[in-house]
């Protein structure tokens, strides 16, 4: 059982997965996540945060290119209900902008995006992937479909103790004492890649 939360920064998985993930005791965090543990005995609960989660989806098998349309036009088909006309999406990988293109070309597309491409996030199945998608990006643009933006993840959200802070989480069970958590691009790297990119017209949506 794989099952992400509401925020999409952690996922809940059971023994079975725990298991098949090849994650116990003395497994390391991947970086810019985290394996939650039981304080006792430093077994795993179960709960994966952030870039722990999202190298574990990739694991999983993928969806196929017509069930990510169908519910991306299930979504969409919501949103428009309320009389939303332009949305943007805030972290877009190759197979979620193979939908779009999909609804776009099948006339199923009513209402405008923006598309934030995902950089150098373990949510994206590579980062040669990544790559590819933001060098590609212009030839997916469509009257309704907008692809000059990217998505960085910089940090997690503070209910899993992952948004980076200046000062300690308030000392508990879970994270101890002196827990700031860790950005998942180091600053220097950052600045390089946001010029990058930006070179490249590219507006840039940093979660922090």
């Amino acid at each position: 059982v794989f099952l992400m939360d509401w925020s999409v920064h952690h996922a809940w998985v059971n023994s079975a997965a725990l298991q098949k993930f090849g994650i116990h005791k003395d497994s390391k965090n991947t970086e810019g996540g985290s394996i939650q543990r039981n304080p006792n005995n430093g077994e795993a609960t179960g709960l994966l945060y952030d870039n722990e989660a999202y190298s574990k989806r990739r694991l999983l098998p993928q969806y196929s290119v017509s069930q990510e349309t169908e519910a991306l036009a299930w979504s969409i088909e919501e949103i428009a209900n309320y009389g939303i006309t332009t949305i943007k999406d805030a972290i877009v990988t190759d197979s979620n902008m193979a939908a779009y293109q999909e609804l776009f070309k099948t006339d199923r597309l009513p209402l405008r995006v923006k598309t934030n491409l995902s950089w150098k996030s373990a949510w994206a199945l590579s980062h040669d992937a990544e790559k590819e998608l933001i060098k590609n990006h212009k030839s997916f643009k469509t009257s309704m479909i907008d692809t000059n933006f990217v998505k960085i993840m910089l940090d997690g959200v503070p209910m899993t103790y992952t948004s980076v802070l200046l000062e300690p989480y308030e000392a508990n069970d879970v994270v101890g004492a002196n827990h700031t958590s860790e950005l998942m691009i180091p600053a220097d790297e950052l600045t390089k890649d946001v010029i990058a990119l930006d070179k490249q017209g590219l507006s840039i949506k940093i979660h922090a």
